[in-house]
């Protein structure tokens, strides 16, 4: 047996007994039925004696959300038709045409960076770690790798800028 106590705005609270014995107060939501036969809240069923304007309020919603749907029913709406950009730019961005010798050159150079990038953090992997390993690894640390870093990070450092300078110049020269 459940005890119901409505409160506010069609809320209802039902008394269900608990594992403790004791009983404990559950929300549930009540609905009623309006003249047209759709379900209502009871706090919107009695916003009108007789459900008019209620009835009404729902009919335009149902209006204005079926005039926002484009397609007929069962068909899927026709996806948008993309655009025809005629740009030798783009052309050459999205390999519709070869890259040029200045786009070669500049590819080389960022993977060269790259390369050198590795290089380094793999050499301060290994000078970092030669001290956990043995005793021929930590002299070849010391003899080989420890004196090839600061020359390997001064190319990378040199390339970086110079290949920074070169594109700025390219950058500014086209603005002009």
């Amino acid at each position: 047996m459940s005890l119901r106590i409505h409160g506010i705005g069609g809320q209802s609270l039902a008394r269900c007994p608990s594992p403790s014995n004791g009983q404990i107060l559950r929300p549930t939501i009540t609905t009623t039925r309006s003249p047209a036969g759709r379900l209502v809240s009871p706090a919107r069923a009695h916003a009108s004696e007789d459900g008019k304007d209620t009835d009404e309020e729902d009919i335009q919603i149902e209006k204005m959300m079926s005039s926002k749907r484009k397609s007929r029913k069962g068909q899927a709406a026709e996806p948008a038709k993309p655009f025809t950009v005629v740009s030798a730019t783009r052309d050459s961005v999205y390999g519709d045409q070869p890259p040029s010798q200045i786009q070669q050159v500049e590819t080389t150079v960022v993977q060269g960076l790259g390369l050198l990038f590795a290089l380094i953090l793999a050499e301060g992997i290994f000078l970092g770690a030669s001290g956990f390993m043995s005793a021929e690894m930590d002299a070849l640390a010391q003899d080989v790798v420890y004196p090839l870093f600061t020359p390997t990070l001064g190319v990378f450092l040199a390339g970086s800028s110079a290949y920074g300078l070169w594109k700025t110049r390219e950058d500014t020269g086209s603005s002009n």
